[in-house]
């Protein structure tokens, strides 16, 4: 979803399979009225104290929902021109834009079990990392270039990484002065994946690398990523700019 806090001068960009839904969860009670409940599943909201698009559809709706025209204002994974367009052009120009990034190696392989969440999987692991080497090859995963360029202009002032997502958000949360007592950071929905048990870079092949790191360009720059699976750490320790 997107996120605009009017009482902290932040919006949120949401980048895919980042930790970016536990992230807009911590920051969602700074865009609404205090007391507000926080849940995973969500419509659109818009007060003065700020906007959250809808957030993974409608299921677990508590609420009835919101005008059409609020829900296809303001939902999931926004262009930042969109976002933009949408905006009071000062709000835009002053707020500070804060996105997610993840290893991409590791995005990608997520993004590709969440696209198979519903379907069978194969008894081999084999069938299963050749499937993947394709899907990566065929780049069927999106590389959020629209969420966070404008044209060829990075929009975020602030990148927080998911590898260090406590200590980045405390980070930002010092420096945006936020009540850290009226949050917490959730854990939200998983990929289902089998990650843990074979080792990053046993997923890849030169080709689907390859793919990765074109597709992915400006994630591993702006978050300082090495671009070999196998060494999987940023090189950037401290909180991107």
């Amino acid at each position: 979803m997107t996120l605009v806090s009017y009482d902290h001068g932040f919006i949120f960009l949401k980048t895919r399979k980042t930790a970016g839904t536990s992230v807009e969860m911590f920051l969602q009670p700074f865009c609404t009225p205090p007391g507000h409940p926080v849940e995973e599943w969500g419509e659109a909201i818009v007060t003065r104290h700020g906007i959250v698009g809808q957030r993974l559809g409608v299921k677990g709706r508590r609420v009835p929902p919101p005008d059409p025209d609020l829900r296809d204002t303001w939902f999931s994974h926004q262009a930042a021109a969109r976002v933009k367009k949408q905006l009071p052009w000062h709000v835009w120009l002053r707020y500070e834009k804060i996105s997610v990034v993840r290893n991409p190696f590791r995005k990608v392989l997520s993004g590709y079990f969440w696209q198979h969440r519903n379907k069978p999987r194969p008894d081999d692991i084999g069938t299963e990392i050749a499937r993947f080497r394709r899907f990566a090859r065929e780049r069927r995963f999106n590389n959020d270039r629209g969420v966070v360029f404008i044209k060829d202009r990075f929009v975020p002032n602030t990148l927080i990484r998911a590898e260090h997502l406590q200590d980045d958000l405390e980070a930002l949360a010092r420096r945006l002065r936020l009540d850290t007592s009226r949050t917490r950071l959730p854990v939200t929905k998983s990929s289902g994946d089998h990650p843990r048990r074979v080792p990053l870079e046993d997923w890849y092949d030169g080709p689907s690398r390859d793919a990765v790191r074109e597709e992915l360009a400006w994630m591993f720059e702006k978050g300082g990523y090495r671009d070999d699976p196998a060494r999987t750490m940023p090189d950037n320790m401290g909180v991107p700019a």
